[in-house]
């Protein structure tokens, strides 16, 4: 069985991430002191992590963000609880059922189940290829930006990758025409003007905007420097509200509290939280008197048409944006039901949510995830993560 998650390996490559290039492979190919403290650290908790038949090392090193994030979020957890002082009994056998959770937590006389979730949510734009779009935006990375950055959009989407000299090439001849003190001298330092492009299938407009002298000749610089803008409506609510729905379905009705941790991967703000356990707030208007007030309706987790619902699940622990390289900075937060089968009553350092008197009452966290973890304020590290720019010193140390 392998002890480490990552590869031995020498490396050499300290540039940022490209935007096609999975967590993983970013990861285990990062050079640099930053990136070999959070190998280093996650190594050490997969040591402690009974993975027998490798299972969550394969999940972790897939280049699948479900996969690769869902792995993750167990392994974290696993450390977060353990250095809480839990004993955790991985995938344990629930009575009367054929599910078997992520963890049996135990703690003196205090035991719940876990199982985590992961949920991939944000702007939802039915016309954007995300995957393409990032293999575009590397290649156009790839041309000179020394003395100009640009705004893109795409216009169209193409259905295929195109070429990379299909992209790269009239790009740059554009670039080679531009004058970049011409542009600093016009208002806020960039064209209103826009150049598109077309390419097969594909149709982008680029926007230049000048570099300062203090910032040209950087041979690190990128080209993309804003956007491109995605517009549409966030799906954050239904996911979230999926996916702990989905897990509740999994253990029958469990001996013991059961928690629901969720990791969000990307940016949730609470009332999307609230929104998905609770129930989506609308405006309900008197028609009498004209009057209006706010209330929630019947769509929550744990609020159905029928009143309190999900009883199984009493209480989901959500964390927003835990990673590798936060994951010492931001705790999750503990969102407990009203009317559980069973009441969760660890003793538990993270901010919770509770409803009070029909009202919900947040209170903030005894502890720091730093704290917790054993992982130092500044983590991953007070060095930089990427090699500042060497071509003239002092620059772009801002």
């Amino acid at each position: 069985m392998a002890t480490a998650l990552f590869d031995e390996l020498e490396r050499t490559d300290a540039s940022p991430a490209l935007r096609s290039e999975d967590s993983f492979t970013f990861l285990n190919r990062a050079a640099g002191v930053v990136w070999a403290r959070i190998r280093a650290t996650l190594d050490g908790w997969y040591a402690a992590y009974p993975d027998a038949d490798g299972d969550l090392r394969e999940r972790f090193r897939s280049r699948r963000p479900d996969q690769h994030f869902a792995a993750w979020w167990e392994l974290y957890l696993h450390a977060l609880l353990t250095s809480l002082g839990f004993t955790l009994t991985v995938h344990p056998v629930v009575p009367d059922t054929d599910g078997h959770p992520d963890f049996l937590a135990e703690r003196g006389d205090t035991s719940f189940y876990v199982e985590a979730v992961t949920v991939s949510s944000g702007i939802v734009a039915p016309n954007r290829r995300g995957a393409l779009e990032a293999a575009v935006l590397d290649v156009l990375d790839t041309v000179d930006a020394s003395q100009f950055m640009v705004g893109v959009n795409f216009e169209r989407v193409g259905r295929s990758t195109p070429k990379t000299a299909a992209i790269k090439q009239p790009v740059e001849a554009w670039i080679a025409t531009l004058d970049p003190d011409e542009i600093l001298a016009l208002e806020g330092g960039f064209s209103p003007e826009r150049e598109h492009f077309e390419f097969d299938g594909w149709e982008i407009s680029l926007r230049p905007i000048a570099r300062t002298p203090e910032y040209r000749g950087c041979p690190d610089n990128r080209l993309v420097g804003l956007g491109p803008v995605t517009t549409g409506y966030t799906n954050d609510v239904p996911r979230l509200r999926s996916a702990i729905t989905r897990k509740k379905k999994q253990f029958g009705t469990p001996n013991k509290a059961l928690v629901v941790a969720a990791l969000a991967t990307g940016p949730v703000d609470p009332t999307a939280i609230e929104s998905a356990l609770f129930g989506s707030e609308a405006v309900q208007l008197n028609l009498e008197t004209g009057q209006t007030r706010i209330v929630r309706q019947p769509d929550g987790v744990w609020v159905g048409k029928r009143g309190p619902s999900a009883k199984r699940v009493s209480a989901v622990l959500m964390g927003v944006e835990i990673l590798p390289g936060t994951c010492a900075t931001t705790l999750p937060r503990l969102w407990h039901h009203f009317d559980p089968t069973y009441t969760l009553d660890a003793d538990l350092p993270f901010a919770s949510a509770t409803v009070v008197d029909d009202q919900l009452q947040v209170t903030d966290a005894t502890s720091t995830a730093g704290a917790i973890l054993g992982l130092p304020d500044d983590w991953p590290g007070p060095e930089p993560r990427f090699p500042r720019c060497a071509h003239r010193p002092g620059d772009h140390a801002r």
